[in-house]
Order: C-alpha cells, then structure tokens, then sequence
C-alpha cells in the first residue's frame, strides 16, 4: 500500500479563473491514500470544503482521474451544491454523489473510490479535474490538478509527508461591483385543482391529475427561484371547498388541505414557513355563482336569487338541492370539482443593475 498525505489548497479565482465571483474560498484535500488490492485498486481522500462559497443555484463538480500514456480513467466524481441545485437534484431524483454546502460548521467529504486494476496504473498520475455548475447545465470546465503519483513497478519506502503548494495565479482584474439600479416588487398567481380523497387532506401525487397541477405550482415557484436576481418575499395560498356538506365541516377541510400544500412546498424548495402565509377560503360560492350565471337552466334566474340571498351558507346549499334537484346534480357533478382548489400568489422582489460602459 501507498499512503502519502498531501495537503493542497485550490483557491477558486485561481483554478476558476475564468468565473470569478461564481465560487469564492478554497477547498482542502487531505489524506491521500492509494492501495493496490490484488486485481483492484482503491483511492481515497478527505474533502474539507468548510471554506468554499457556492450561490444557491451553483456547484462544484470534482472528478479523480488516473491518466498515463495513452490511457485515462475517470473515478467517481463529488459535486458539492448550493441550496437550490441541491434540491432540484433530489426533486429529480439525481444519481451520483452529491452533497449540500452547509455553512456554519467544519465541513469534510470522505471520497473512496475501487476500480479493477490494469497494468498501466503502475506508474500513472492521479489528478483531479474541476468544473462549475449552474442549476442542470455546465457552464464552466477548468483544467486538473496533480494529486498524487503512483509507482507500483517496485518496491519503495514509505514516504514523508508532502506540502504541495498552490499554484500561483495570474494577476487577476476584478470587475467592479455592479451598482444598483432599481429594486421593485412584483407577483405572479396561478390556481391549482389538487385532489383529495374524501375527508382526507394528504398529498398524493397519483391521485386524480395531481401530478399536472402540483405541477402548476412547482412551475411558478422556480420560475422565480431560478433567476439569482429574484428574492421571495411571501408566498399566500388560499383554498378552497366545494359547498356539500356543512359549512364548519369544509372550511376544517379547506384550512387543513391548504397547510398540506404548504408543507409540500417547504419540504420540496425548504422555503421556511414564516414565508408562506396560509388562508381558508372555506366554500367557493363565487366560483358556483359563475357557473350558474354561465348556466342554460330556467331556473337560473332563481338559483341565482338563492345565492344572493342574506340565507347561510347551509341553508342554500339545501334549498338548491330541494327546490331543483335536476339543476343540483349538474352543479355536483359538473360545477363541484372545480371549486375545490388552491389559490396561490409570489410575490418577490426583484432587482436590475446598470452595468459598467466599457467606453467610460
């Protein structure tokens, strides 16, 4: 077995020049073992990334590769996430080894990696290649750096440890800061129809057309979670049931319902709770009297007089059902899914920049 500790620093602005403000600090490789096991060989490390800053919708991709002439093998890589590309990949259900930066205490990957061994890894090089993403795509590949070199031919003594210092940088120009030009709130809203099983409030993504409208909602959520200049600032939802039964009975269902969508948001995007506000809007008459309004019935006229009414909301529901029963069944079959639903608004601030005149 070989074991040799290495200790290197990759400062960010230097391996990643060419994304300057993407990723800020360093990250600290120790520990660097290789072993030969019969027919394998086996690699590891230790990544302490406690001092490496990743925006939310960034991360570092780092992959060990055993190159010698003619002959390169990629082991298996390490991505290090920022808050949101963390979870769009577990939304996902991303393979690989992925891990949330988590700030605020020491942070250390364990990297060990087997692979069959070949001949030519006798005397090859390890290096790790680098690069950064932004959300799913990659915008930015950056060269290797040396690890560790092995010899297998022979056998040798065990080696003292080695400092590898980093390499030096090129002068750098660091762009000025951008200059804040306006910050201004706005919202975007949308409806979704989630079902529910009779009396029950949890959320089943197979149930009905669930996964299309739990859809509407994710949508409009990362459509402002995936521009970096965007900062929610309150997401209200409102619910809503449809007017069988009693009225205390639909508005437990509809507040219950409606919290359920909430902790599916908090549990999807971590968004804490404080930030999304919660409402019952307990039975949609309105959303009834439109589609009576729409309505070919002759008794429309009537219906819609019951609706008006200074009645309780009980009380209507009944007489409909007993004055035009006809008229009620369509209303129930018809009319009733619709106005079970949820209504949600964003609203986020968002803020432009005036960029620098390259002539000035």
């Amino acid at each position: 077995m070989k074991r040799i500790v290495l200790i290197i620093i990759l400062f960010a602005t230097v391996i990643l020049c060419r994304a300057q403000g993407v990723v800020a600090g360093a990250i600290r490789i120790d520990d660097i073992k290789s072993e030969r096991l019969d027919d394998s060989l086996r690699i590891s490390m230790d990544l302490d990334v406690s001092a490496l800053k990743l925006p939310t919708n960034r991360g570092v991709v780092l992959t060990p590769t055993l190159e010698a002439p003619g002959h390169a093998l990629e082991l298996g890589k390490v991505e290090v996430l920022g808050r949101n590309l963390y979870i769009w990949k577990l939304r996902n259900k991303a393979e690989g080894n992925f891990y949330r930066r988590v700030y605020g205490i020491r942070q250390t990957i364990p990297y060990s990696c087997i692979t069959r061994w070949e001949p030519w890894m006798e005397s090859s090089v390890l290096y790790l290649a680098n690069d950064v993403q932004r959300c799913c795509k990659t915008i930015l590949e950056e060269g290797k750096t040396t690890l560790l070199a092995l010899n297998y031919s022979e056998p040798a003594p065990e080696p003292e440890p080695v400092v590898v210092p980093a390499p030096v940088p090129e002068p750098v120009v660091q762009p000025e800061p951008r200059k804040i030009l306006v910050t201004r709130k706005e919202s975007i809203s949308g409806t979704a129809y989630v079902g529910f099983p009779v009396n029950r409030w949890d959320i089943l993504e197979n149930f009905r057309n669930n996964r299309a409208e739990l859809g509407k909602i994710r949508q409009t959520i990362e459509s402002v979670l995936g521009n970096p200049d965007i900062t929610i600032d309150r997401i209200l939802l409102t619910g809503y049931a449809s007017p069988e039964g009693a009225w205390s009975h639909n508005e437990m269902l509809a507040d219950n319902r409606t919290k359920a969508v909430r902790q599916y948001i908090m549990d999807l995007y971590g968004i804490g709770s404080r930030q999304i506000e919660v409402r019952s809007g307990a039975e949609d008459w309105n959303g009834l009297r439109e589609y009576v309004q729409r309505g070919w019935s002759p008794n429309k006229r009537f219906i819609l007089d019951i609706i008006d009414s200074p009645l309780s909301p009980d009380e209507k529901e009944a007489l409909i059902r007993n004055r035009y029963p006809s008229e009620y069944r369509a209303m129930y079959e018809d009319c009733y899914p619709t106005l079970r639903h949820t209504d949600y608004i964003i609203e986020y601030t968002i803020t432009t920049y005036e960029e620098k005149d390259e002539n000035d």
